[in-house]
């Protein structure tokens, strides 16, 4: 016959048994549909082409990934509505950019979630500077990113962009809320 002592001890044994089983469900996403998968894949692909035009010297539109009232924050510096975003891309470049050498801005690790027409994306940033042929790129800047999105006539666009700078912080020519 077992006392209060061992029936303690063998329910806490069982259920440090049972304990790992059920870690993995807290773990893990839900699991994927097609529709989801698609959208992915779109919202991906969107930002791989977004991130290209963030390098080399030319500034380039960036309005047409973005809703009419979206917000773009850089570390505590709030733009809102899409016009002003465009002029900030538009207001001139990092100046560590100049004529001649290449920069290249890297998406990593994309963490996309979607949820009918609204979806979320985590990421890592990285740009690389490029001064010449003969030597090696240099990590410039790098930082995260959390960036929400709507689904339009099937089209995703940017409704509101926060970047975090870990590294590497240009100034952002914009007010502080």
């Amino acid at each position: 016959m077992l006392n209060n002592r061992s029936w303690t001890m063998l329910v806490l044994a069982c259920a440090a048994l049972l304990l790992p089983l059920s870690a993995p469900a807290y773990a893990r996403s839900a699991p994927v549909t097609r529709e989801q998968l698609l959208d992915r894949i779109q919202i991906e692909d969107m930002m791989t082409e977004y991130y290209s035009l963030l390098n080399g010297y030319s500034v380039h539109d960036v309005a047409e990934y973005f809703t009419e009232n979206a917000v773009f924050i850089a570390n505590g510096a709030r733009i809102e509505g899409r016009a002003a975003i465009q002029n900030l891309y538009s207001s001139g470049g990092d100046p560590r950019v100049v004529e001649g050498n290449k920069y290249t801005m890297i998406l990593s690790n994309p963490r996309i979630s979607v949820r009918g027409a609204t979806a979320t994306m985590d990421c890592i940033w990285t740009g690389y500077l490029l001064e010449n042929v003969y030597t090696a790129p240099r990590l410039v800047e790098q930082g995260t990113e959390h960036t929400e999105f709507t689904k339009r006539n099937g089209v995703w666009m940017i409704t509101s962009r926060t970047i975090t700078h870990l590294g590497g912080n240009p100034d952002v020519p914009a007010r502080r809320d």
